[in-house]
């Protein structure tokens, strides 16, 4: 892989030298922390850079190719793009706090899909 020809300050998102070294730096969550590409078809272009995919883009994130400076302006310029979503699933388990008032009113309406 060729190095690049960018003036220093202008990022790269591509591999350009060997992995990051910094011994806290794990790799690049390039949609932010708990969240990934869902779009990795989706195509990102930078100024002053080729185009390349999301989802390349977050595989050379995670092989720490993208300098961690670079990594932290990423997730506010390809969150809509790259479809970026959290990790994390949704809760199904009941809320610690009741609510004053149920979310949804109750009915004394048959169930018209139940057969009541």
């Amino acid at each position: 892989i060729a190095p690049s020809v960018l003036p220093s300050g202008v990022p790269s998102f591509f591999p350009s030298q060997s992995p990051s070294t910094e011994p806290s730096f794990s790799g690049c969550s390039v949609c932010g922390e708990g969240k990934h590409v869902n779009d990795p078809d989706a195509t990102f272009a930078f100024p002053g850079q080729p185009p390349i995919s999301c989802g390349d883009l977050q595989e050379n994130g995670e092989q720490r190719l993208i300098d961690p400076t670079q990594c932290e302006f990423l997730p506010a310029l390809i969150d809509s793009l790259c479809d970026c979503q959290s990790l994390v699933a949704p809760s199904t388990s009941p809320s610690k706090y009741p609510s004053n008032s149920p979310s949804v009113s109750p009915s004394s309406e048959a169930c018209s899909v139940c057969g009541e």
